[in-house]
This record gives C-alpha cells, structure tokens and sequence, in this order.
C-alpha cells in the first residue's frame, strides 16, 4: 500500500495577513456604522395651530390718582340728554289717485266747426269707457283741438294704444266718423300712484338714531374733561322716553322723533387695564403653550355695578389673546417619533388638535426612518 502524504499547512505569513485583512474590512465597516448614525438626522418642522385663551373678571374703578392695587383710576357720571331728528319714510302702498283724467285731441274733418259743450260724452270703441269733457270747446272746420277729459265711472280695468278713437254719441251716426277724439299716447284707467308710508323699521332705525346722536354728543362733551385723558371710556344708555309725530302705517313722507335718556360713562386707565388684563390671561395659559398675541384693541369692558356714594364703579371685562403650542410640549418630544417612517411620524403628531401640518426632512436623503437616537432629531416650530 503506497504511503499518504501529510496536507501541507499555509504558512503562518498568510494567516497573519487573512486576519489582518478581516480586521481592516470590519474596522471599516464599524467606522462606516459610525459615521451613518452620526451623520442621518431629521428635522421635523411643525406648524401650530392658533388657539384663542380668554380671561373673563371684574376690577374696580375709582376715583384717585394711586388706587390700591388691582383698581383703576377713572371717573363715573350720568346725564340726562334729549335730541331729535327728522327722517325719511321707506314704506310705500299702492293708493288710487281718484277718478281718471287725460287729454284726447278732438278731430274735424268737415268743412263747418263743430261748438261742444262741458260734460260732452265720448265712448271707446267697445263703449266700455265713458269719457266726458272737463269743459267747452269749439273743434275748427277741418281742424283739430285738444281737450282735457275724464271717466265718467272708477272701473280701472282698461286701456287703449294710440290712435284709437272715441266716438261722440251725441252726434248723427253720419257725423260721428267725420268728428271724433283720438288719443297720442296709450291711455290706462289705473290710476293708482306709490304713496310713502312710515314702517315699523323706519320706527325702530330712528329711534336708534337719535340715542346714537345723543351718545355721541355726551362722548363728544365727555372728550373734553380731564378724564378722558385716561384713554378708556365705557358708555350706557338707557332710554327714557321717545316720541315720534307719525305711526306704523301713517302716510308721510318724513316724519320727526325726540328721545331722551340717561347716558352712564365711565372713563379708567386704558393702559392699566390691558396690563391686568395680559396678566389674566397668561395665567390661564397652560405650559405647553405660549402667547403669540395679546388682542388688546379687542378687550371689552362694560359697567357692572355702580356705588353711588362712593363714587366707585365695577367693570365686567373680557380679554382674549392667541396662543399656540411651544417646543416644551409633551408631544413633541423626540422620542415619540424616533425609529419611525416619515408617514407614521407626521400621522401620528397631526392626531394633535394643537397642529395644523408637519413637514419632514431627512439627511441623507436616501434614508428612509427617522433615527433612533432622539438627539438626532431637531423639532422646528415655525412662526
């Protein structure tokens, strides 16, 4: 039997450099894993929605230049005041004018003049309507002459184009086609006519101009004092008498109206009170939110009660402002969203009625989650 040989072993020279190479291939693939998990961030804009925080409280109003805290510095008065005005009528009815009455020309085609007489009869073609001279006239031989005329009747159900004639039943039937009436413009036996008339609206809108009028006229006096320096003023009607020369339903043209009545107005530090009212606000504001405007032209403020020996007044006051969500928000915290798709992330932070959209960008561009490292992930809050 022929001997085997003994396999013959690598030299240890090729065994070192295997390893070495196999060391080299995983050192740079670590440094390759490295360098991806520090280079791939995301930056996830957010676009907020605009919430509205509101404070609703009362403050005192006194006189005195250094109220006590949580007081305004103003002045409170009433007057009595009285004003009027004149105003149009806008409701309009159909009214009947009364009898009707025209013009006809009367025309003579024969060769003698034909004298008529006042009250002198002329039918229509289909003798439905009389009609009847208002008053004497002689119509020239081969001649014509114009008359003034009515109807003899109220029945308005009627009316002729031009041209057509009118017979008079007074005259033979021979002379009736030569001497007869004929009108140069369409005649019509309606004669109702558009009458103004007051409505319960004419009533009402002038009643509410007069007191605006007399409220103006108070604020316009009350500018002039010194407590209008203040900047805020607050004003109340309260009417005590009005009185209009016409009624609902009374035809007129215009029609005139007085009112008086009892103005309160109470004039504070306009600054103060937005200050206050700032502060009530942004103690109702949550920590997750934060202010991004104060609606200070939009505080309304109106007199609650009235001290009449102190002089002091309380004013109900609301104020609102606009707020939206701030990067200390829970909800966008980083780690919620890391490890996610771009969908999923903004599915899942558009579940949120504080966001209005959400906009997602990776780096590189060809990865396709969000990192898993929280610290690699910016939330952008945009403005």
């Amino acid at each position: 039997m022929a001997k085997q040989k003994k396999p013959t072993l690598p030299p240890l020279s090729i065994i070192y450099r295997k390893i070495a190479i196999s060391f080299v291939v995983l050192t740079v693939l670590l440094v390759g894993v490295i360098a991806f998990f520090s280079m791939s961030k995301a930056t996830v804009a957010i676009t907020p929605k605009k919430e509205l925080r509101s404070a609703e409280f009362l403050v005192t109003v006194k006189d005195g230049t250094a109220p006590i805290p949580g007081t305004l510095n103003g002045h409170y008065e009433e007057k009595v005041v009285e004003d009027e005005g004149q105003f149009e009528a806008t409701g309009t009815v159909a009214k009947s004018a009364g009898r009707w009455e025209g013009k006809l020309t009367l025309v003579n085609t024969t060769t003698a003049a034909q004298p008529l007489v006042a009250t002198t009869r002329l039918f229509s073609p289909d003798s439905r309507v009389l009609l009847r001279m208002k008053s004497g006239a002689t119509v020239p031989a081969n001649g014509k002459v114009e008359v003034n005329v009515y109807q003899d009747g109220t029945d308005p159900d009627w009316g002729f184009d031009i041209g057509t004639q009118f017979t008079f039943p007074g005259l033979n039937v021979a002379k009736q086609k030569l001497i007869y009436g004929e009108n140069t413009e369409r005649l019509s036996g309606d004669t109702s006519v558009q009458v103004r008339v007051v409505t319960a609206d004419d009533l009402e809108k002038a009643k509410g101009a007069i007191i605006e009028k007399a409220l103006a006229k108070v604020k316009e006096d009350f500018a002039k004092t010194p407590a209008a320096a203040l900047g805020g003023v607050v004003a109340t009607t309260e009417v005590q008498e009005v009185i209009f020369d016409a009624k609902k339903g009374d035809e007129k043209q215009t029609f005139s109206g007085k009112a008086k009545i009892k103005a309160e107005l109470l004039s504070y530090d306009k600054a103060a009170l937005e200050k206050i009212a700032l502060e009530k606000i942004s103690a109702n504001i949550p920590s997750d939110r934060e202010l991004v405007k104060f609606n200070k032209d939009a505080i309304i403020a109106r007199i609650k009660n009235v001290n009449s020996q102190t002089g002091e007044a309380q004013l109900a006051v609301y104020a609102d402002g606009e707020v939206r969500l701030n990067a200390a928000s829970p909800i966008l915290d980083p780690v919620k969203i890391a490890g996610m798709l771009p969908d999923e992330a903004k599915q899942y932070l558009q579940s949120f009625d504080a966001i209005e959209a959400v906009e997602i960008r990776l780096f590189p561009s060809w990865q396709k989650r969000i990192p898993t490292i929280p610290d690699r992930i910016k939330i952008v809050i945009k403005k």
